[in-house]
């Protein structure tokens, strides 16, 4: 059996990061709508998928994010800000913020989290995780994406470190091809249908990843290069993009399943 895992980071609009304006709240309202736009589709295709929450976002919205729980998907961590850079913290310090963000979401909620995800893929060392209580991390995408990370070398299966599953992003074989978020919106969904073919051959899992905000037309009119080739394609267009590629993943017989059901954790 080869399990479909769909997973989105949840934060906040990038919108002061890209410098379009400087509305904090509506930054956060695009996030939130986004959130339920996803919501909606995946119940409509009784689809469960895993939601990296930052702390930030589960106390700004507690009950978008209890919905999620009730319909069946998975909470796991994204962090206590999106604007922590995990990797680049001592230790000792990221241990102690993600411990407190841990505590703190499993308290509001009710439910034990057992999976984390850092923003932008920055984590701590994988023992800080282990003590932290985290069973898996799933901040491993093994390709290379310029000015962030390369991790070409990285393996593509699930694995252990110092006491953690990791659970990587798919990527094709051979060339290490992403094709989640922007890289499935930006070749589109022949690209990322005929990566996730090769993807399934030598795997037991299809894992794509997403942004609820790029499922929102973007608030004002981005002007730069970076800002245009980053935004492009998001929208409700990008609902049916999603909703085309599930039915494609079931009719090749995936299972779709949270990462923790995939992980028996």
């Amino acid at each position: 059996m080869t399990s479909l895992l769909l997973s989105f980071d949840v934060e906040e609009f990038p919108a002061l990061e890209l410098g379009m304006f400087t509305d904090e709240d509506e930054a956060w309202r695009v996030g939130k709508e986004g959130l339920l736009q996803i919501a909606t589709l995946l119940e409509g295709e009784r689809v469960p998928a895993t939601f990296f929450c930052t702390a930030e976002f589960v106390f700004k919205y507690p009950s978008c994010v209890r919905r999620l729980l009730a319909e069946g998907h998975e909470v796991a961590l994204h962090g206590a800000s999106h604007g922590h850079t995990y990797h680049l913290m001592p230790p000792e310090e990221a241990g102690n913020i993600l411990r407190n963000a841990k505590d703190d979401v499993e308290r509001l909620l009710g439910t034990h989290i057992a999976g984390f995800r850092g923003p932008r893929m920055s984590r701590p060392p994988y023992a800080v995780l282990h003590k932290c209580g985290f069973r898996y991390d799933s901040s491993l995408h093994p390709t290379y994406v310029p000015g962030r990370y390369n991790h070409l070398r990285a393996p593509r299966r699930v694995h252990t470190a110092d006491g953690v599953l990791v659970m990587p992003v798919s990527v094709a074989p051979v060339l290490r091809l992403p094709f989640s978020w922007l890289w499935f919106r930006l070749l589109g969904i022949r690209y990322a249908k005929a990566c996730a073919a090769l993807t399934i051959r030598d795997s037991d899992f299809l894992h794509v990843y997403f942004h609820p905000w790029e499922f929102v037309s973007p608030p004002g009119v981005p002007g730069t290069v970076s800002q245009r080739m980053m935004l492009r394609h998001c929208g409700p267009q990008h609902l049916l993009r999603l909703r085309e590629f599930i039915h494609w993943a079931k009719r090749r017989r995936l299972t779709p399943m949270t990462i923790r059901m995939h992980l028996g954790v």
